[in-house]
């Protein structure tokens, strides 16, 4: 069976994207779809997404009601998203993937979560190309934002966190991380992140 990637977006209202409202849900792993809200920027645009995972079990229960967006809004990151844009940060709300009703430690610090947030980063780059994002998490949700972190930084370690083959060696990572060093130094156009 292949793989793929799919995706549904319900928009609240036609607009520009960086304009609407929309819950868009994709398919992430074999059987699993993942469904994250994109709140609106109100004219303005954004200079980088924020990918906010919340606490608790993290089940916000992302839903369309009577023709609106509705969802658990009283955690610290969904209650500030009107400050994220206030600064230019487009706020990506992360709601439980199909397969979890609440969000173990055991998924927040998993291959599982890695992939579902694998794929939705994909989404959100191929529809905001060259914004950086940034994984932001409070409580429980912190959990998965410093696992996502680390699992995201390039291939996994073949050593300890503080040796050569790992993160911090740039494993994984070494040819783009030449690049941007070669660029700097020769005043070249170079990456500023290396993802």
């Amino acid at each position: 069976m292949k793989r793929g990637l799919f995706l549904t977006a319900v928009p609240l209202f036609a607009a520009t994207l960086a304009g609407a409202q929309e819950i868009v849900t994709i398919a992430t792993r074999p059987g699993v779809t993942q469904s994250f809200f994109i709140e609106a920027m109100h004219r303005r645009k954004p200079e980088a997404l924020a990918l906010l995972y919340v606490g608790g079990g993290g089940n916000i229960r992302l839903r369309m009601e009577d023709g609106r967006v509705k969802f658990g809004e009283r955690n610290f990151l969904p209650r500030s998203r009107g400050e994220f844009i206030r600064n230019g940060i487009l706020p990506v709300v992360m709601d439980a993937p199909s397969d979890q009703g609440q969000l173990t430690d055991g998924y927040r610090m998993g291959a599982a979560q890695s992939a579902d947030a694998r794929a939705v980063i994909a989404e959100l780059k191929r529809r905001f190309p060259g914004l950086p994002v940034y994984l932001v998490g409070t409580s429980r949700g912190t959990i998965s934002a410093a696992y996502l972190g680390g699992a995201l930084g390039g291939d996994a370690p073949e050593s300890g966190p503080c040796e050569p083959l790992a993160a911090h060696g740039y494993f994984g990572k070494e040819a783009e991380t030449v690049d941007a060093i070669a660029g700097w130094m020769l005043e070249k156009p170079f990456a500023k992140e290396i993802e």
